[in-house]
């Protein structure tokens, strides 16, 4: 739902959340997790962003969301009752020091930037051009609760259920355990496995293969910035694109803070003054003649000043003779 250079409006993603939930999620056969890996400029969640989350919770899909990466109260802080807000843990277990920590539901691994570096730190993720790379940040934390959701979700759960779920079996401070979150449900619904048979008396000594250990993943391309997130960073500058005001409600971002980006063909507000005077005029006979219905209704203007320019030329070399 973003642009290419990863900016996008609250009516961008108010936009795609309905349309998962009306058009996608009718048709599909099991249950529907969102994955709203987007935060909010504004530190609140837009309205049209919480009533299209809210429509979305009422209709029975799971929806996580990233708390965003700014230390404090979550912009989705609103939405924890009908949602699960996600923060992220660094790699020593505990909240990241970009997390935010109030209105949060549930914290899970999102790594942490150190050293000026994400390698060895962050969590590995899929990269521009078919690499890998490591990355930090809420929106690495919340596929974790989205898969989670996923699996409890698949066993018959509603949506609530799972929020509950999660939120009942974390460690004390608020982390994630998949494991006994599923712990009741026989493996993610299934039967529970058969015990394992009766190991034999006597095991002959077996040669161990050789271990090859795999090192780790590390990015090919630029590593992000710190806290950086989900989009990854251009290879060359971008051409600078100029910045449009946002909606009274705020815009959500790619927790890059990149800037906004008008809308196709949009204009910015006092760009244009309207024309006046003979300015006007041509203006708008500009605008008309772009249209069939223009283009007769000019023709007929035209064809009445000629004739009438003609009558008044006649009626002046008439009137000496009448006198």
């Amino acid at each position: 739902m973003l642009f290419a250079g990863g900016q996008g409006t609250s009516t961008d993603l108010a936009t795609a959340i309905r349309f998962i939930t009306e058009a996608v999620a009718p048709t599909w056969h099991g249950p529907v997790v969102l994955n709203i890996s987007v935060g909010a400029t504004t530190g609140s969640t837009p309205p049209e962003v919480a009533s299209a989350i809210s429509e979305a919770n009422s209709r029975g899909l799971g929806v996580a969301l990233a708390a965003g990466d700014s230390p404090g109260g979550s912009g989705y802080a609103s939405m924890a009752g009908q949602a699960m807000v996600v923060g992220a843990l660094g790699p020593n277990g505990g909240v990241a020091s970009y997390s935010p920590t109030g209105g949060v539901n549930v914290f899970a691994g999102g790594g942490e930037n150190l050293g000026s570096t994400n390698v060895g730190t962050g969590i590995i993720s899929t990269y521009t051009g078919g690499q890998y790379a490591w990355l930090t940040g809420t929106s690495m934390a919340t596929p974790h609760v989205s898969a989670a959701l996923a699996l409890l979700m698949s066993t018959g759960l509603t949506n609530q259920q799972a929020y509950q779920r999660i939120e009942a079996t974390e460690n004390p401070g608020g982390g994630l355990r998949v494991d006994r979150a599923l712990g009741s449900t026989g493996g993610c619904g299934g039967a529970p496995a058969p015990p394992p048979p009766p190991a034999p008396v006597r095991v002959a000594p077996v040669q161990a293969p050789p271990v090859r250990v795999v090192p780790p993943v590390t990015a090919a391309a630029p590593a992000p910035a710190p806290a950086s997130v989900q989009t990854a960073p251009p290879t060359s500058a971008p051409t600078p694109v100029p910045t449009a005001a946002p909606t009274p409600s705020g815009a959500p971002y790619d927790e890059s803070s990149h800037p906004l980006v008008p809308e196709p063909g949009a204009l910015a507000a006092g760009a244009l003054t309207p024309p006046t005077g003979f300015q006007a005029i041509l203006a708008t006979t500009s605008a008309g003649a772009q249209t069939e219905s223009g283009r007769l209704s000019l023709a007929a203007a035209a064809g009445f000043a000629v004739a009438y320019g003609a009558g008044l030329a006649l009626h002046r070399r008439l009137a000496p003779v009448r006198a």
